[in-house]
């Protein structure tokens, strides 16, 4: 039977289907760690093994206050072969006083090969997730969570992404079996590659077969996020860029832009367990 934070998961992920943004910055992300770092830590060496990643993603995830970066969301159909792409930037901030807030701003899509400039807009912010349209010229407001109810985004199985940082090492070997693989010559540049395979019986496993995660060894941030769905025919790819860690996000980073202020308003599905 599933569980409150479940169905609250499953409404947010198919909010977002449209931009892919459930499987953005790593279904939760797993990460491991004890001691939280400075914000800038020590580079990761090139060969650090996957004790010494987890606990770098756990403390960065620590340490997290906000970041912004530009983002590629690809898809991958094994049986069609076709590929799409979206591009734009994300923000995320973590305040005590009002919690994480996510916006994804989408500029371009990509699909068959055919480029189309857009404007497409999401907010995560509280209960509610906005999605702004600006070529329907509307915005729709769905509400994901009960007033009460938390959602971490930044925990495997809970947030709409698979971005491992944050969390208990030991955690994420009880869900996943963590590997190394031999560096490629098409890993990001300057980068450690851990490999999770779902473990049998897990929540995880009944929507990744595996979770490809590149690590930044100078931000400990995830750069490249791959995922292959339960069924092998998905896969998708989150890229990070240009990167800025806790620099501090304007007033207005969340705020609905003034452009859109006339848009017709339509509400979308309630929280409803």
């Amino acid at each position: 039977m599933a569980t409150r934070m479940d169905n609250a998961n499953r409404r947010l992920g198919g909010a977002m289907t449209r931009a892919r943004l459930a499987l953005i910055m790593v279904a939760g992300l797993c990460v491991v760690g004890s001691m939280a770092r400075a914000d800038e830590p020590a580079a990761l060496p090139a060969n650090a093994p996957v004790a010494t990643v987890l606990d770098a993603l756990k403390a960065r995830g620590d340490s997290l206050k906000d970041f912004s970066a530009t983002v590629t969301l690809s898809s991958l159909d094994g049986g069609t072969q076709l590929e799409t792409r979206q591009t734009g930037q994300v923000l995320f901030a973590n305040d005590p006083l009002t919690g994480e807030r996510l916006r994804v701003n989408f500029t371009t899509d990509t699909t068959g090969g055919v480029t189309t400039v857009i404007n497409h807009q999401y907010i995560l912010d509280g209960l509610d997730l906005l999605e702004i349209d600006f070529k329907k010229q509307r915005i729709t407001t769905s509400q994901v969570l009960k007033p009460g109810q938390k959602m971490n985004l930044m925990k495997l199985g809970e947030g709409p992404f698979p971005l491992p940082i944050g969390q208990d090492p030991k955690t994420v070997q009880e869900q996943f079996d963590v590997t190394r693989p031999a560096a490629a010559k098409d890993d990001p540049p300057g980068t450690v590659h851990l490999s999770l395979a779902p473990k049998a019986g897990t929540s995880l496993a009944r929507k990744f077969t595996s979770i490809d995660v590149y690590v930044d060894c100078v931000t400990d941030m995830p750069t490249r996020i791959v995922t292959l769905d339960q069924s092998g025919q998905t896969l998708r790819t989150t890229a990070l860029d240009k990167l800025q860690i806790n620099k501090g996000l304007g007033p207005n980073a969340f705020a609905i832009p003034q452009a859109a202020a006339a848009f017709e308003k339509v509400d979308g599905p309630l929280a409803t367990n």
